[in-house]
């Protein structure tokens, strides 16, 4: 048998052993979180309320320790449909789990820098993932979630 010829064999031979090993253990890092389709209608004062900007973050407090964050925007009607970003994977939907709801009034974000703001609508603690007053449970399934925010008029 010429050194070639048996080089090749021990070659294939490797390959053959090792190619299982490698399939194995590239499966075995650990498994994302699930997610399930999220959307609601955000009202303010009883009122649905556009240019309204939703994330759900997972709450950590209530045992939900990844990363997954989702967002989403209202539309006219204060409709919001969530979608999340992880690890280069996009998808509709948020993460199963408990989540902080921070709402911001992306109305703001529209005005010339010197010009004049809009009235505050949404108060700041909502925007804010240590204050929001709004926990959500994402449970496996479609999902409503409608948010109901008071104003700071509404307050009054």
């Amino acid at each position: 048998m010429s050194d070639l010829n048996c080089c090749y064999r021990l070659s294939l031979l490797a390959a053959i052993t090792l190619l299982p090993l490698i399939s194995i253990t590239a499966g075995c890092g650990a498994a994302g979180p699930e997610f399930a389709p999220v959307r609601g209608v955000v009202t303010v004062d009883g009122k649905p309320m556009s240019q309204l900007s939703v994330r759900f973050m997972p709450d950590p407090d209530k045992g939900n320790d990844n990363s997954a964050v989702s967002s989403g925007e209202t539309n006219d009607a204060g409709e919001y449909e969530l979608k999340y970003y992880y690890k280069r994977q996009e998808g509709l939907g948020a993460a199963i789990g408990w989540h902080r709801v921070v709402i911001e009034d992306m109305r703001f974000s529209a005005v010339p820098q010197g010009g004049k703001l809009p009235p505050t609508i949404v108060p700041a603690n909502y925007g804010s993932p240590a204050m929001t007053p709004l926990r959500i449970e994402v449970v496996p399934g479609d999902q409503e979630a409608p948010l109901e925010i008071t104003s700071l008029r509404g307050r009054r």
